[in-house]
């Protein structure tokens, strides 16, 4: 494939990329590989030409004695080797000082073309090493014009990657803008060029999510469009990028788009909506959140950012609650609007903003169980037994990561709120149970005075339950 052919399959490349929104890096991917293939950089199509001479030159033949294709050959071997039994060349200090010089000696420009193009495809993370191969493209860069011109545009600078990431718009992918770049005038980017460019990157992420909160805070509402994008232009840029594979790359992932609420959530109400959509990006790459004390990839992330994405989690699952429980009064009264849950629902979830509420957990009625399951695919939803007038019941579990011994539970309709220490009575605890007796398990509770505070829903409810939660917990709140 001469250079008059590269140009029109790159442009070919590129309206395709135009006309496609996804999937970008499959794309250039394959235009990588049908180069590689052309070229014969194919390691497997090239294997039983390159293998021989690879033995050959590592047995000590000399270089010198190498014809011109041997010698571009040659050159891909010093970049490449040829498998895990054959391994680069350019470890060798005098087979790489060898192949170097013979290439400028013989002016081959078909070997100073391959050995960059290969330096290109084969792109090394470690800097050290890229700076190295670098270094032996700029010594053959004048035997092709291709070439010096990459050079010249700082293509073969070890720190390239990096460079375009910090050049890159903040609102471009990273992998689109090198696209841009590098194809005009070279070769499409390898998956390890987008990768380290992502990496180093990954800091545009953070400031276009505190370019949300600042305009949020400023305008004082929430653009749900504004934030759907920026999640959708992180979503994308980051699955273009491998998937957040290496545990490092997902942890710097993850404290450029957590960081900047770090602090930040003084209220249940603050940022919800981008909590929300950020939770569900976590959620598509890693797995359910539910899984994420057995989850391998969950636990690749580091612990202070898995605690922040488990209390954003224990916030929607309360507020989820709340809204499953008014449906479910909804249901039973035919059209009645369980309007009592609002303010129920802003009381705790304030309660929730301070970091005290460590589960909960929902109980409806028999026959509203099956459609609110329905309704809501992501809650478990456990079932309620021998509820005279059909109430459901909310129970939250209370304290910090220390100590988890206080138990809140709301009952629906005109029931009561229960406010329970069960640190002596262990048998009161009823988060971990999927079904429950109203009777057996709630009402039976109220022989227990001493650990037990029953708080009507009256006028002043909110300051007595205040009162109560901050006796069991020996603190203010």
């Amino acid at each position: 494939m001469d250079l008059d052919e590269f140009d029109q399959y790159l442009t070919d490349i590129s309206l395709n990329l135009a006309k496609k929104k996804y999937p970008k890096f499959k794309i250039l991917d394959s235009a990588v590989k049908k180069i590689q293939y052309q070229w014969g950089i194919n390691s497997e199509i090239a294997s039983f030409r390159l293998r021989p001479l690879w033995h050959r030159i590592k047995e000590g033949i000399s270089i010198s004695e190498l014809n011109n294709d041997e010698l571009a050959d040659a050159a891909q071997l010093l970049i490449s080797g040829i498998g895990h039994d054959c391994p680069p060349l350019f470890h060798d200090q005098a087979i790489s000082d060898a192949i170097i010089r013979q290439i400028i000696q013989d002016r081959n420009t078909q070997a100073a073309e391959r050995l960059a193009a290969c330096t290109w495809y084969f792109w090394s993370e470690n800097t050290e090493q890229q700076n190295k191969l670098c270094g032996f493209v700029r010594e053959v860069s004048s035997l092709s014009q291709t070439v010096a011109d990459a050079v010249q545009k700082g293509f073969f600078d070890p720190l390239f990657p990096q460079n375009i990431a910090s050049d890159a718009p903040i609102d471009l992918e990273i992998s689109e803008y090198l696209s841009k770049i590098t194809e005009e005038s070279y070769l499409p980017p390898s998956e390890t060029i987008v990768n380290i460019a992502w990496k180093a990157g990954l800091n545009r992420y953070t400031k276009r999510l505190n370019q949300c909160i600042a305009e949020s805070q400023q305008q004082r509402k929430h653009d749900s469009d504004v934030y759907k994008n920026v999640v959708e232009f992180i979503e994308t840029e980051s699955l273009i990028s491998g998937k957040l594979r290496d545990p490092h790359a997902l942890n710097a992932f993850a404290e450029a788009i957590l960081s900047p609420f770090s602090g930040k959530i003084k209220s249940a109400g603050d940022f919800e909506e981008l909590r929300t959509l950020l939770l569900d990006l976590f959620t598509k790459f890693l797995g359910p959140i539910t899984e994420i004390a057995v989850n391998l990839e969950w636990q690749q992330l580091d612990q202070k950012w898995r605690q922040i994405l488990e209390f954003w989690n224990v916030g929607r699952t309360l507020s989820d609650g709340f809204e499953i429980i008014s449906n479910a009064e909804i249901m039973e009264r035919r059209g009645a609007r369980g309007v009592r849950w609002l303010e129920r629902k802003q009381f705790w979830m304030e309660i929730w903003a301070q970091g005290l509420i460590m589960e909960s957990h929902i109980f409806v009625p028999s026959h509203c169980l099956y459609e609110l399951r329905r309704k809501f695919p992501l809650n478990k939803i456990g079932l309620l037994n021998n509820s005279n007038d059909r109430s459901s019941a909310l129970i939250m579990k209370i304290g910090d990561m220390k100590n988890q011994k206080i138990q809140a539970i709301e009952i629906s309709n005109l029931g009561s709120l229960r406010i329970i220490d069960y640190s002596e009575h262990p048998e009161l605890d009823l988060s971990k149970q999927t079904e429950l007796d109203y009777t057996k398990d709630i009402t039976s509770m109220d022989s227990f005075y001493t650990y037990i505070e029953t708080i009507s829903h009256g006028l002043g409810w909110q300051r007595k339950a205040t009162y109560a939660l901050e006796n069991f917990l020996g603190r203010r709140i």
